[in-house]
Order: structure tokens, then C-alpha cells, then sequence
């Protein structure tokens, strides 16, 4: 990539690509994965994403999902380290978006989930 970083893949399978990289300046340009959700995880630093949709920042321990077909760019804010999850299956959110509920699934009592198992197909 000219004038933005290159991503290092880590691991890859037909179903999944986990990249790491170090955004640490403006993405050479906006791009979309059409194939993919994103998953990405911002480890170290910060950085700004675009998107057709807005701007977020994403802090150090932050994540977000960028849906397939969403064209996005990012911005690195100095050395960082982001850990990206290319799903060739569309990502389903399982975990609640309120902190409570998110914590109360995460709850354990003799060895098993307090508020019962969760799958897939029951979306909770």
C-alpha cells in the first residue's frame, strides 16, 4: 500500500483472515470488503475510522464490526496495534449492548452460564 501500512495476515482459512497491523498514520484510501464482515480490535494506541456511516475513535481495548459493503478508512493516531478478524460468514451480535446484561451472561455457578446457554439459533 502506498502512503498507509500493510496489514500482516496471521492466520487464514477459507471462513476467516486475522491480520494484525500498525495503523499508525491516514489509510492510503477508503476501501469495502464486500466478501466480509470486519471485526477489529484496537490492542495498542488509537486510531479514527471513517465510514460512509461516520467517524468513530477506537481507544486501546476498544472493538468494533464493520458490516460488509461499508466503505470505511482508517486513521492511525501514532504507533498502535489493531488485530482484525475478516469473517467470510456474516457476524451475528450474541452479547447484549447494555453493560448489566452483558455482565450478567457472563456470570458462572457450578460450572455453567447463570442465565442458561446461549447458541446462535436463539440470538440472545
Amino acid at each position: 500500500m502506498q502512503d498507509g501500512y500493510l496489514p500482516l495476515v496471521l492466520y487464514a482459512n477459507e471462513d476467516l483472515i486475522i491480520e494484525v497491523a500498525n495503523c499508525d498514520r491516514e489509510q492510503g484510501g477508503w476501501h469495502r470488503n464486500l466478501g466480509a464482515d470486519e471485526w477489529a480490535f484496537q490492542y495498542k494506541g488509537s486510531r479514527t475510522l471513517n465510514s460512509e456511516t461516520g467517524s468513530i475513535t477506537i481507544n486501546e481495548g476498544e472493538m468494533t464490526v464493520i458490516p460488509r459493503g461499508v466503505s470505511h478508512q482508517n486513521v492511525g493516531h501514532g504507533p498502535n496495534i489493531e488485530i482484525t478478524v475478516y469473517a467470510r460468514k456474516p457476524l451475528k451480535r450474541l452479547a447484549p449492548l447494555e453493560a448489566e446484561a452483558a455482565r450478567r451472561r457472563m456470570k458462572i455457578k457450578d460450572g455453567k452460564p447463570v442465565d442458561g446457554p446461549l447458541t446462535l439459533e436463539s440470538g440472545e
